[in-house]
């Protein structure tokens, strides 16, 4: 059939017996592409192709694939693969059960590669010419089949991925079930049959479907749309990566569109709790270091005043006042077991050195630091513009220069000026001896005159304009001297603030 030919990915059917063991009855040839491993030897090596399957992802695989067998229900799981040259690969693997008189399990289904889509937006458009080459090569897959009509129609049927061939006004020539079901439909007959006005009133992007439709059909070349909202038939929101090329019938009739969608709302879920996390550790990791901070200032200094206090007040007693020198002596001893608490919370508290060094992408590490920024901002309250193009990545301890960021940038949010968005503008610029960071801000300013330059010693504190507000973050010199970092503030009051963070190579 002309659509089985247009599939991405790999097609596989195999028979799972009784005893664990699985015989492939199919694979086709793209296999070795994604997973490693060439049709010819999936039909020898059997259950042992998936021994390319991530370690750390294998015992999910396995108890997926049982609740499937044991449940009859189709599953789409993903996870990694270790190809056969090193390289690491996400897959989406979607298959259903069909039981077999004898007890033996017949699954059939496709494993997609979808690298591209974990990673980022830009990446899947980069991936829509090798979708076009797909969708080319796959006509001489068709024969590789020795089924019949009817048994290829049965399978696509089981394939947890949507599949439909339409016209730019939506009339189907053809659906597979999953595609026909999400609208609530029995068969591709009602779909043919059925008012599609009413159906898109479920599409949230529909007038953006639509435009890429005409475009398609005006270009010819390859459309992707990402995280296109569907409210299914059970009135759930879920999202889909659909990709579609024009499809020209062996007849000679007018070119229609091929389509392919699967479902990534557990990405867009992942995603959301990730940045979640994100937050709520950066929050936790502050009220950590705003602690750090009582305990080495706030606590500390009044608890060595008292013990210098008490250490005079000893040597100057009268040598006849017996009961005085027991308090004092008392005293002492209490004020130095506090003393000994004390540094032994600073010692828990500050920064294991022995980290490891590995490559940070500045990109990467500002969007990570801004979504606890945002948190207390707002999303409306701060922006940050930055250009790496100079310098766009450097080795180092990436817990401690993402504090370092962090600390920098949540004093700069607390300069922000009152109904003002605060802008921070951030560059990069690589010279021999290292790396220059500079952020720019238009927030209130610090009087440098009142306050001295903020070198960032050690819990040193970067004030705000209230000389009684210390809500500033302290940055630790032991962090800064792992990283090799230097940094230099200068501030003016109603001008902003800039800031130069020296960065070495620890390479």
């Amino acid at each position: 059939m002309e659509v089985v030919s247009e599939l991405p990915g790999i097609i596989f059917q195999y028979i799972a017996e009784p005893d664990g063991s699985i015989r492939f009855t199919y694979v086709s040839g793209k296999a070795e592409d994604i997973w490693g491993f060439s049709a010819e030897d999936a039909y020898k090596m059997g259950g042992q192709v998936l021994k390319n399957i991530h370690p750390d992802d294998m015992q999910r695989y396995r108890d997926t694939i049982a609740h499937s067998n044991k449940e009859g229900i189709a599953i789409s799981v993903p996870f990694r693969v270790i190809h056969s040259d090193g390289r690491l690969r996400w897959v989406q693997a979607n298959s259903s059960p069909n039981y077999l008189e004898d007890g033996r399990i017949m699954r059939t289904g496709t494993v997609i590669d979808i690298t591209e889509s974990k990673l980022t937006q830009d990446n899947i458009r980069a991936s829509e010419q090798e979708a076009h080459t797909i969708f080319r090569d796959l006509d001489t897959r068709i024969q590789q089949f020795s089924k019949t009509r009817e048994n290829l129609l049965q399978a696509l049927d089981h394939l947890p991925i949507g599949i439909f061939i339409k016209t730019v006004d939506n009339r189907f020539s053809y659906a597979n079930k999953f595609y026909y079901s999400l609208w609530g439909f029995r068969s591709l007959q009602q779909l043919q049959q059925a008012n599609w006005d009413s159906v898109r009133s479920n599409i949230r992007d529909w007038g953006q479907i639509t435009e890429t439709d005409r475009k398609l059909v005006s270009s010819g070349k390859t459309a992707t749309q990402v995280d296109v909202n569907i409210i299914d038939n059970a009135g759930n929101t879920r999202y889909f990566d659909v990709t579609k090329c024009l499809f020209q019938p062996n007849n000679g009739g007018e070119h229609e569109i091929l389509g392919i969608l699967f479902e990534t709302t557990h990405f867009r879920s992942a995603d959301a709790e990730r940045r979640n996390y994100i937050a709520d550790l950066s929050e936790r990791n502050l009220k950590l270091e705003r602690f750090s901070q009582i305990i080495s200032h706030q606590l500390r200094a009044p608890v060595t005043t008292v013990m210098a206090v008490t250490n005079w007040i000893a040597g100057n007693l009268d040598a006849t006042d017996d009961n005085g020198r027991i308090l004092l002596e008392g005293l002492a001893d209490a004020t130095k077991k506090i003393d000994d608490v004390v540094r032994d919370l600073n010692d828990v508290l500050a920064p294991v050195q022995a980290q490891s060094v590995e490559l940070v992408r500045f990109n990467d590490l500002i969007e990570d630091v801004q979504i606890p920024l945002h948190k207390e901002t707002g999303p409306d309250g701060l922006e940050i513009i930055h250009d790496f193009s100079g310098a766009a990545e450097i080795h180092t301890v990436p817990k401690y220069l993402y504090n370092l960021f962090h600390h920098i940038l949540a004093t700069n949010v607390r300069q922000k000026r009152k109904g003002q968005k605060l802008t921070i503008g951030i560059k990069s610029e690589r010279y021999p001896e290292g790396i220059d960071v500079t952020m720019r801000d238009n927030g209130a300013g610090v009087d440098m005159n009142t306050y001295g330059k903020l070198t960032m010693e050690l819990f040193q504190m970067y004030h705000s304009q209230n000389e009684t507000d210390h809500k500033g973050l302290p940055a630790s010199k032991k962090q800064a001297g792992i990283l090799r970092a230097t940094i230099d503030i200068n501030s003016t009051p109603g001008s902003g603030t800039v800031i130069h963070i020296y960065l070495n190579d620890l390479r």
